[in-house]
């Protein structure tokens, strides 16, 4: 990612105050927050985006990496919770 691709995203997504985005850029405000989170997920597995841990009390969290239409999620749903 480029800065001005971020900054596009900010555009895109109806930021009102691309200065104040800016700023907040440069001053590198949240770089341990963001470098944290990053950690994390690459430590859990988490190589792609978008990324999905699917959770069901008494099973292996399932991973699923990139994207995936509606009726895998509905497989794997139905499969954790055995309906």
């Amino acid at each position: 990612m480029t800065r001005e691709s971020l900054e596009q995203f900010a555009e895109d997504a109806g930021v009102s105050d691309t200065s104040a985005f800016s700023d907040c850029f440069d001053s590198d405000k949240y770089t341990i927050v963001v470098q944290g989170n990053y950690e994390l997920a690459r430590s859990i597995g988490l190589e792609s985006t978008p990324s999905f841990i699917l959770l069901a009390e008494g099973e292996v969290p399932k991973l699923l990496k990139s994207a995936h239409p509606y009726s895998t999620f509905e497989r794997e749903i139905n499969e954790a919770y055995g309906s």
